[in-house]
């Protein structure tokens, strides 16, 4: 774990040092973690594990009827939806939610 003090003190060298020993640097501020440093790898390997799962999660929606799938803003507008609805993109179309 870093400190606040040693990342003021030492900068990136301290960061560069605790990512040689470990995934993700820690830094601390009054005694608590605060802050985590990725190297960009780590982090572009999280974020594409996270947009998998909302993809996965998206495509379980539409398959139960929970969704529906969305090419367009103007299928958008004309879909079965009156009311205020949830809108999340995934890959490259909306699945919209109808409100519960």
């Amino acid at each position: 774990m870093i400190t606040a003090n040693d990342l003021k003190v030492k900068g990136i060298k301290a960061i560069e040092k605790e990512l040689e020993e470990r995934d993700e640097a820690i830094i601390s501020f009054r005694g608590k973690p605060k802050y985590i440093v990725l190297d960009i790898e780590e982090y572009d390997r999280i974020r594409a594990l996270e947009l998998d799962l909302l993809y996965m999660q998206a495509q379980e929606e539409i398959k139960s009827g929970k969704a529906m799938r969305v090419n367009s803003q103007e299928e958008l507008e004309e879909g079965p939806f009156k009311t205020p609805c949830q809108v999340s993109i995934s890959n490259t179309f909306l699945v919209v939610t109808p409100p519960t």
